[in-house]
């Protein structure tokens, strides 16, 4: 039988590989090279971010600053899949233009695959209990605001991303399509909700921890 260490590590690869491919198919790079344009996106970023933290819990041991950007890939995986599916695909979005079948796979991967391996791995513990504080829920959104002001950047200095009618990634909040005033309206909701979800995050996690103990 393998030991909880083994198991843990194994899970972590997974996850990584399930990202690692997601991302190659979605960013171009295996099918001719790397789009630049495509790091833009939210949920290329966000998987990034899951890459990141679940290499470095494949090399060190959990502290606090891993922690903290592990409840980060986790917030931003989770909103990642709850804007897809809520939100892009009933708009009929797509990342690179015309869809294919290995466009489907990329989705799944990132979108869910992904995020349901994370989330799963919170519940249960797989990778190791995680200890997060509440002020996270107002650090963490700095990631989003962040976020917010690079994508008003590139679009001022005049980004282009292909297969759009806009510079910015995501139309509901594209200034350039629906102007100032509905896309802050829907930042400030976006934000709101992220909070809202790093708080139920950081509670579910403190009752998991109690359960263990």
């Amino acid at each position: 039988m393998f030991s909880k260490s083994i198991l843990s590590r194994i899970y972590c690869l997974l996850v990584i590989i399930c990202a690692f491919l997601g991302l190659g198919i979605k960013t171009g790079v295996f099918s001719g090279g790397l789009k630049l344009y495509t790091l833009i996106y939210f949920t290329n970023q966000s998987n990034l971010l899951v890459i990141l933290v679940y290499s470095i819990m494949l090399l060190f041991k959990n502290s606090r600053l891993i922690d903290f950007i592990y409840g980060l890939a986790l917030i931003n995986i989770i909103i990642t899949c709850a804007v897809y599916f809520a939100v892009l695909m009933p708009d009929g979005f797509y990342m690179l233009g015309a869809i294919s079948k290995w466009d489907y796979i990329g989705n799944l991967l990132l979108h869910l695959a992904v995020p349901v391996l994370v989330f799963i791995d919170f519940i249960l513990g797989i990778s190791g209990r995680k200890y997060f504080r509440y002020v996270y829920c107002v650090i963490w959104s700095f990631y989003l605001y962040i976020y917010f002001a690079f994508l008003v950047i590139q679009a001022y200095l005049g980004g282009f991303i292909p297969n759009q009618n806009t510079k910015y990634p995501y139309n509901f909040i594209a200034v350039d399509l629906i102007g100032w005033n509905m896309a802050f309206k829907n930042g400030i909701l976006l934000a709101a909700v992220y909070i809202l979800l790093s708080y139920s995050i950081i509670y579910i996690n403190d009752l998991l921890n109690r359960y263990k103990a």
